[in-house]
């Protein structure tokens, strides 16, 4: 997976992880204010700062990759195995709940991002097209104004 920061990402890519809040689809942003508030309530029950329990990224790319073991939620960044025994069951069960409407979210986005890179790739090929016409076009009437 790559890191991009926001502003370079245009369209919805799966590949592309969340470096904050800025970089997340509106359904995304829903799970992560939940996140949040469970990370923080454990902090302050802990007297910790909140990012003992889970950093910002960490629950942007939760809401983005949507773990649903210990494993998947011990892949994202600054789950060491240490957070990962310790919240990593209060921070799956929190984004339980969300998973399916977080999934369709992602595949719809996938469909549009999909639907404008063919536009796109159309656009381009017609493009190409007229240039050809025209390079046919300027190529018959530079050989006959050489005869």
């Amino acid at each position: 997976m790559r890191y991009l920061p926001h502003y370079q990402i245009l369209v919805f890519d799966p590949g592309v992880l969340p470096l904050d809040v800025d970089d997340l689809r509106p359904a995304e942003r829903c799970v992560y204010k939940a996140l949040r508030v469970a990370r923080n309530a454990r902090a302050r029950a802990m007297e910790r700062s909140m990012y003992i329990v889970a950093n910002d990224r960490t629950l942007c790319e939760m809401t983005h990759v949507v773990p649903t073991t210990a494993e998947e939620l011990g892949a994202l960044f600054g789950m060491v195995p240490k957070k990962l025994a310790a919240h990593g069951a209060l921070l799956l069960g929190v984004l339980r709940p969300h998973a399916a409407t977080l999934r369709a979210d992602h595949a719809q986005a996938t469909r549009e991002a999909a639907a404008e890179a063919a536009a796109a790739g159309a656009l381009s090929e017609g493009g190409g097209r007229e240039e050809e016409e025209e390079e046919r076009e300027c190529g018959q009437s530079a050989g006959a104004a050489a005869q």
